[in-house]
């Protein structure tokens, strides 16, 4: 039996949907904080999203 070896990679669309998902997500965090939205509240909007653990300083960064 010939094996054929795949040229490049292969990337299941789920998980590309989900680096979308959370780049779009990583962008409302951004501009919540460059609008002035304290790095509390912005943690408590990201605890709504389903985000359980983002601290002050993964916001400010």
């Amino acid at each position: 039996m010939v094996s054929m070896i795949r040229n490049g990679g292969y990337i299941p669309f789920f998980v590309t949907e989900r680096k979308r998902s959370e780049a779009a997500l990583i962008k409302v965090i951004q501009e919540a904080y460059i609008q002035g939205v304290s790095t509390r509240k912005i943690a408590k909007l990201a605890k709504c999203l389903g985000i359980e653990n983002i601290s002050r300083s993964q916001v400010m960064r």
